[in-house]
């Protein structure tokens, strides 16, 4: 399992303001009532957009780091009352409640590398959701043909410091052993000071892809039924090309 602890408090710089999948949550929220569960909540970003919308969400967190960037975040907007952030394991937690959705956003379950450790988490979430609770996906569709995996390093992205005026690098390069469908991926962080003197903060992580019927089989066994399959945020039917697997299913 990966641990963003030394990306905690540098995570927010690149990925506070992605919002493209917050409509397909908050579509799913509104769909199913009742609290949420979120596994690999991070630093609060889907958890809190949710709860300022109104609903009771709770968010999982394997890093400390991460979780407490988080309840601050909380704390700020006022929004304590509505949203929870505790520590666990997405395969071994057991929070004594249950929930009409859990979500599973931006490739957190692919962090499951065995198939015990997938099958475990599945069994979590059936074990805490509500009955005709949703579960819900969000994986990467993985294409062998787009595969940028010979560790080249590439800039992913940069951003403005607001505290230094200068401008930050998000860096990654990527590994791919397709017969195993372990993708390992470097990340880097190149901040300046506000003096010029860069800060390199380093994450490995590594990820499990999942084709579309393995993941059919995989929800099978994991006691869950299919029910939808989209290949966007916009919940477009999933097609070979599609960059998204998105995967509502339901306990069996």
């Amino acid at each position: 399992m990966n641990d963003y602890t030394s990306f905690a408090e540098l995570y927010d710089l690149f990925y506070a303001d992605f919002a493209d999948d917050l409509g397909l949550y908050a579509g799913f929220a509104e769909r199913t009532g009742g609290s949420i569960l979120e596994l690999g909540s991070g630093t609060g970003r889907v958890a809190l957009a949710l709860a300022d919308e109104g609903h009771t969400v709770v968010g999982l967190e394997l890093s400390a780091a991460m979780r407490t960037v988080a309840q601050q975040k909380a704390d700020r907007a006022q929004l304590a009352d509505r949203v929870e952030f505790v520590l666990g394991d997405m395969r071994r937690f057991n929070l004594d409640r249950h929930f009409g959705l859990i979500i599973v956003p931006l490739n957190t379950f692919l962090h499951n590398l065995t198939l015990d450790d997938q099958l475990a988490t599945l069994n979590r979430c059936q074990k805490h959701l509500q009955p005709g609770g949703l579960l819900v996906l969000d994986c990467f569709n993985p294409d062998p043909a787009h595969a940028d995996d010979d560790r080249r390093l590439l800039v992913q992205r940069s951003v403005v410091d607001r505290e230094t005026g200068q401008t930050v690098l998000l860096l990654l390069s990527r590994a791919t052993e397709w017969s195993q469908q372990l993708q390992e991926i470097t990340y880097l962080i190149d901040r300046p000071d506000q003096h010029g003197t860069v800060q390199r903060a380093t994450l490995q992580a590594s990820f499990r892809f999942i084709f579309r019927n393995e993941m059919s089989l995989l929800l099978k066994l994991g006691g869950f039924d299919l029910k939808e399959v989209y290949g966007s945020y916009e919940l477009e039917p999933f097609e070979s090309g599609s960059d998204k697997l998105i995967v509502v299913a339901t306990p069996a």
